[in-house]
């Protein structure tokens, strides 16, 4: 398919304050063929996201917890809109402006990493297509 990046090359940036939760996360992903990186806040997300220029970027329901969360968001969500990746979000996390169809992505929690891995390759079918 034309415009997929092959998995080797599909970035995700994940943003998850729980440092275990994410680096094992990472792991997965990794193993799965993925170069994955991790921000452990909103804040830090917005500079990696600059730098990596993620296809996906997994956003935990627990960073909506943190200080200027909603700046930070907002901060990310056009980041996003720029560069065309996709945003899944893990639990109940609701995101203060909405975008386009098929840019965002929600997987309930708790998740088995098999659903997390087939709703990242979904996302980025709806990319490809």
């Amino acid at each position: 398919m034309e415009g997929r990046p092959l998995v080797g090359e599909l970035k995700v940036l994940i943003v998850d304050p729980s440092e275990d939760t994410s680096e094992v996360l990472r792991l997965v992903l990794e193993k799965q063929g993925f170069r994955a990186v991790v921000a452990g806040s909103l804040g830090e997300s917005t500079a990696l996201a600059e730098r990596f220029r993620p296809d996906v970027i997994i956003l935990d329901e627990e960073v909506d917890q943190q200080p200027s969360a909603t700046c930070a968001h907002r901060s990310l969500i056009h980041l996003a809109r720029e560069s065309g990746a996709k945003i899944l979000v893990l639990g109940r996390l609701r995101l203060p402006e909405p975008l386009e169809d098929g840019a965002v992505a929600h997987l309930g929690k708790p998740y088995h990493y098999r659903q997390l891995v087939g709703k990242i390759n979904a996302i980025v079918e709806v990319v490809a297509e």
